[in-house]
């Protein structure tokens, strides 16, 4: 197995639910969906282009990360329509949105981090994603168009170790593991400031598509992934993927 860890660096990120509407509450981490759109980007592919690729490349996609805060943006925006006879329609979003870069250079170093990981069995794929990623043909973002993200490293692995832990941290979980996790005591005593303690976030979440002929995508198999923070830690071990010294659980797209 051939694997590829790619870091990005940005100020913003959202990762909507797939399921909201005019209140677009933010993933804390990008979906397979997302991870999969950005190598799309970097390959130069249109979305359905893409989840056929990584469909025939049997390819495996996980994230590691974690952000620094949230905000809101409130959206009054005006959605214009090919046919310019029609009265353009008004709407009121309320945006949810990740934000990964401290507020001068000095705090640099509680930025926020996030890194997308890629594993392929041949190697033909993997290094097709890897040159992509180097030099991608459209911009990368997080989400909405204004969430520019940069590509500040892209590492490659001829192998893959694969081991059973529980030593998982800020990464997407595949399956509802919100009733087998507990928390990271010593951690949490060490905090400097009191915290709130909550469950894992877990979403449904779609991991197949079927495509119209305009190209518009709909989620056609949905599963569940829970979303693990650095002070939580699951109490049954899970199958991870060796990147280095980083075990990241992946999800299969087949």
């Amino acid at each position: 197995m051939f694997g590829i860890r790619v870091e990005l660096v940005a100020e913003t990120a959202c990762f909507r639910d797939p399921g909201g509407q005019l209140y677009h509450v933010t993933l804390p981490l990008p979906p397979v969906s997302t991870i999969v759109g950005l190598a799309g980007a970097a390959l130069g592919l249109s979305f359905e282009q893409t989840w056929t690729w990584f469909r025939q490349a049997q390819a495996r996609v996980g994230v590691k990360g974690a952000s620094i805060g949230k905000g809101k943006d409130l959206w009054n925006y005006t959605k214009w329509t090919v046919d310019l006879e029609k009265k353009p329609r008004n709407d009121i979003l309320n945006r949810e949105f990740l934000c990964f870069a401290p507020r001068s250079l000095e705090q640099r170093e509680l930025a926020g981090t996030i890194q997308l990981y890629y594993a392929c069995e041949d190697e033909s794929y993997a290094g097709r994603l890897y040159e992509a990623f180097l030099s991608p043909v459209y911009a990368l973002t997080l989400g909405a168009s204004d969430d520019l993200a940069k590509c500040i490293s892209v590492k490659w692995f001829d192998h893959l170790p694969v081991k059973e832990t529980t030593e998982l941290s800020n990464v997407m979980i595949k399956g509802d593991w919100s009733h087998a996790f507990t928390f990271d005591w010593e951690a949490i005593q060490r905090m400097p400031l009191r915290i709130s303690l909550n469950a894992p976030k877990v979403a449904r979440l779609p991991i197949d598509f079927v495509f119209d002929a305009k190209g518009v995508r709909k989620g056609a198999r949905y599963e569940s992934f829970t979303f693990l923070t650095h002070l939580q830690r699951l109490k049954q071990s899970v199958e991870a993927y060796c990147f280095g010294e980083e075990f990241v659980p992946l999800a299969h797209i087949h």
